[in-house]
């Protein structure tokens, strides 16, 4: 009895020592699962193999054994190793086929599993964030931002932006370009905004008198000094460039600098805290929007150009008022001219012209009004001409 309870407090013991141990293996038992599956298949497909050899082995020796009996009268001597050879052959292959038939039989479905690395996971997961801050961040609808005639002038811009400078290369890369449109389009006015909001609350008026002047007298100064030392030299002149632009590459590096101030102040925040894309913003702006603008407007063959354009619209303009008004002799024949323009431009030019000389006979009656002439007698027009008529 000694015994059999030290032996049962051992067993006990042994119990308690082994749980632990089942309880950090049932990982590892679950992962071999599988594995014992497989091997089950393996030897009832190894069964199934040697099954099928052993069938057709005792078939071909039955047939060859029953032709051996037609022709030599019961003696396998003759047959024997041919039958033995044949008998192996289709033993191999009715019992490979059998192995391969029962292994498909008894293996689960098959499933494809593509593995993702866990860098695009995190990368698709980082995206939907920063996307989702964006949106959150942009406003959906905006009023009038400076007035209804400037917001339709920088809408037309905005979107003559997007139709010919971004959407014929954008969208040989995705199949829907109206969803980056739209959110393009919405960090352009929050940019717009932003822009407008500082410039209200800026001191216009010190910045014109402090600012502004204050320049441009250090500039003529800088070049007057520069004019008397290139005389005293008997040169023309001696001038000397700030150090932004001594080279290109330092022009380009201040440009770049100027870019990310603007992205930092103009843009949602989530643009300026992402690295790739300030750098990316940063570079296009400098090297693609500011320096191609400065090297032009710098340039004084387009400033000549824009001159000449410009004085060749207005005179064009004129040439028009004096025909219009020289041709058409009544009323009618006014408004024919109007109808069969087809001139945007020539239509608001004589619009303004026709508001101007209201404006002009409604101060000449209220000028005679507060001389107190009685315009009673006057308001029938003397005759049928268009001059009378505007009167």
């Amino acid at each position: 009895s000694c015994h059999s309870q030290e032996g049962l407090l051992g067993l006990q013991t042994a119990v308690k020592t082994a749980k632990p141990a089942v309880r950090k293996d049932k990982p590892a038992v679950k992962e071999a699962k599988p594995a014992v599956k497989i091997a089950d298949k393996a030897f009832i497909g190894q069964g199934w193999m040697w099954a099928a050899g052993v069938a057709g082995l005792l078939v071909t020796l039955f047939v060859s054994a029953a032709w051996g009996w037609g022709r030599e009268g019961g003696s396998l001597g003759v047959v024997l190793p041919f039958s033995l050879i044949i008998g192996g052959i289709s033993a191999m292959v009715l019992g490979a086929t059998l192995t391969v038939a029962a292994y498909v039989m008894l293996s689960a479905k098959h499933q494809v599993t593509v593995r993702v690395p866990p860098e695009i996971s995190a990368l698709h997961a980082l995206i939907s964030n920063v996307r989702c801050d964006a949106e959150s961040s942009l406003p959906t609808r905006h009023g009038a931002v400076i007035s209804r005639k400037i917001d339709s002038a920088i809408n037309e811009l905005i979107d003559g932006f997007i139709e010919n400078d971004v959407i014929p290369w954008y969208k040989n890369l995705v199949n829907e370009t109206t969803p980056s449109t739209e959110a393009l389009r919405s960090v352009l006015w929050y940019s717009v905004v932003n822009i407008n909001e500082r410039l209200a609350r800026m001191d216009h008026v010190r910045f014109v008198t402090g600012g502004a002047v204050n320049c441009l007298t250090r500039h003529l100064e800088h070049i007057k000094i520069a004019q008397v030392a290139g005389e005293a030299r008997g040169e023309r002149g001696i001038f000397h460039l700030v150090p932004q632009l001594c080279s290109p590459e330092r022009e380009r590096n201040f440009l770049r600098l100027v870019a990310e101030m603007l992205i930092s102040r103009c843009l949602p925040s989530e643009y300026s805290r992402c690295t790739p894309l300030r750098t990316l913003l940063k570079e296009l702006l400098a090297c693609k929007v500011f320096e191609p603008m400065i090297d032009r407007v710098c340039d004084p063959d387009w400033i000549n150009q824009q001159l000449v354009s410009y004085l060749r619209q207005q005179h064009a303009a004129e040439e028009l008022h004096r025909r219009t008004y020289m041709y058409a002799a009544s009323y009618e024949d006014f408004i024919t001219l109007i109808h069969d323009s087809t001139d945007i431009h020539d239509l608001e030019h004589l619009r303004r012209n026709i508001i101007n000389e209201i404006m002009q006979a409604t101060a000449i009656n209220n000028l005679k009004k507060a001389k107190g002439v009685d315009l009673s007698r006057e308001s029938t027009p003397q005759g049928s001409g268009k001059g009378d008529l505007l009167q």
